[in-house]
């Protein structure tokens, strides 16, 4: 390493004043050279992903592959007489709604690139660049977030996945928008609109 991101130093001597020049003495490996920013968010990010801090598999540590299936949890807490413990659980409703909605977003950007091939434009320009810009967003994201994490050996960990289940969940709203803008009509939303509010007057009175 060329830099330290944190340091603990702990002195040898019993007595005050030496323990203190021990402190204060300059480290043998000292940086020879300094480092820029960029550099140094280089070198920690490419630590991170070689370094190799637990040789052995722990008890809750995960492939990312099962962060897919639900295969998986992380016990935060466990009360040491009781049964009593704390569990980080995924959602069964949002997760298995957000993965429908990542593959239906990808099944609808094939069928859109194929037509598109043919100069068949089956929605308005506008709604395509709106729909493009949501793939850009949130599933290049979550491949971003999801994908390194295939190619990495060491231990893994439920919480790695929450950026990338994040960016999924958003998934759900953004195609039951662009599905409502395809398949509704700004009149039958505007109809149905003022139904619900027609009915909820009648529920009051």
């Amino acid at each position: 390493m060329l830099w330290n991101v944190e340091e603990h130093r702990y002195g040898l001597s019993q007595e005050k004043h030496e323990l203190k020049r021990e402190l204060s003495s300059p480290l043998s490996t000292a940086v020879a050279e300094e480092l820029s920013f960029l550099q140094k968010f280089w070198e920690l990010q490419s630590k991170m992903l070689t370094v190799r801090s637990h040789e052995q598999e722990h008890k809750y540590s995960s492939t990312a592959l099962q962060w897919l299936t639900l295969d998986t949890s992380i016990a935060y807490w466990m009360h040491p007489k009781s049964n009593a413990q704390i569990h980080l659980l995924p959602n069964s409703v949002i997760w298995g709604s957000s993965s429908l909605a990542l593959i239906a977003y990808l099944v609808t950007l094939i069928f859109y690139l194929l037509r598109r091939r043919r100069c068949i434009y089956d929605i308005p320009e506008g709604l395509w660049e709106q729909f493009s810009i949501t793939g850009w967003v949130l599933a290049g994201g979550w491949m971003f977030n999801f994908l390194p994490y295939l190619l990495t050996d060491k231990p893994l960990f439920l919480y790695h996945y929450l950026p990338a289940a994040t960016l999924q969940t958003l998934l759900i709203p953004a195609m039951l928008s662009h599905f409502a803008d395809c398949f509704l009509r700004p009149q039958d939303l505007s109809t149905l609109a003022l139904g619900m509010l027609v009915d909820h007057k009648q529920n009051i009175t």
